[in-house]
């Protein structure tokens, strides 16, 4: 097998052009839970264009429902200190834990509606040269199991 010696920007492309092709959705945030990178699959997710995602609170980015009820920005409403998200990102940007997997049943807003959502999150410490940010890896558990959880138990044979 032969090495090839690529540049950086060489590989900054090529990692661009594979994230936007996972299915699985991951957002990057700064310790400021603000939003610096995401892919298609989370965009397409969370049905929200760049200008709502870069640079807002991850929370925003997640069309966190708790912000509509409560009518306040992200890490500023009265369910952010009990947000496991929340919470998470401060244990890992903070270097308490070298990662966190945990299961989240959620209120988002999509669309201006709000439904409720089974997300599995991953995040990770990813150390870009002197600055630390978290990657967030969220995968759908109803999405995958979508017929066995709604289907109805007399419509089986």
């Amino acid at each position: 097998m032969t090495s090839i010696n690529f540049k950086t920007k060489d590989i900054v492309q090529i990692l661009s052009l594979f994230s936007q092709e996972v299915e699985e959705m991951f957002f990057v945030v700064d310790k400021k839970m603000k939003v610096h990178y995401y892919n298609k699959a989370f965009s397409e997710y969370f049905k929200l264009n760049s200008e709502e995602i870069l640079n807002a609170y991850f929370g925003t980015a997640l069309a966190c429902n708790n912000i509509v009820k409560d009518g306040r920005s992200c890490t500023k409403t009265t369910y952010c200190q009990f947000c496991e998200i929340n919470l998470n990102l401060n244990r890992i940007l903070n270097k308490k834990i070298p990662r966190a997997d945990f299961d989240l049943v959620r209120e988002f807003n999509i669309l201006n509606e709000p439904l409720i959502k089974h997300l599995q999150f991953k995040i990770l410490p990813l150390q870009i040269q002197e600055n630390s940010y978290a990657l967030c890896v969220l995968k759908d558990l109803r999405e995958n199991d979508h017929l066995r959880l709604y289907q109805n138990p007399s419509d089986s044979i």
